[in-house]
């Protein structure tokens, strides 16, 4: 389900309005970074939780939850693609344990 805003109330639940890694407003794609937790719009259209994995200049690396694997991994541009990236939990499907999911992010993150 599509929100036009973040749900702060819930971001706050699981403490990412306290973590600088969790992307809490819509920036320049050009000002994300390597471990930046936010939505973002594959290639089919859905929105899923994401985590920067790489890039430099205006292209960024975005790995998506649930995938396993970086045959999901998407490159995306900053001329082409800002309108495919979002604030985390703003577009994607929210999450009985949202805590584990950012983990699992970071935990991806880290095994690459």
């Amino acid at each position: 389900m599509m929100r036009s805003t973040l749900d702060t109330d819930y971001l706050k639940a699981i403490g990412g309005d306290q973590a600088d890694d969790v992307l809490t407003q819509i920036v320049p794609l050009e000002q994300t970074r390597v471990g930046h937790i936010l939505d973002a719009q594959d290639y089919l259209g859905q929105w899923y939780l994401g985590v920067v994995i790489g890039g430099s200049g205006a292209e960024r690396v975005i790995h998506f939850l649930p995938f396993k694997n970086a045959k999901r991994d998407e490159n995306y541009h900053a001329a082409s693609d800002q309108h495919k990236i979002a604030a985390a939990f703003s577009h994607s499907e929210k999450f009985d344990e949202p805590a584990k999911a950012i983990s699992t992010l970071k935990d991806y993150l880290k095994s690459i």
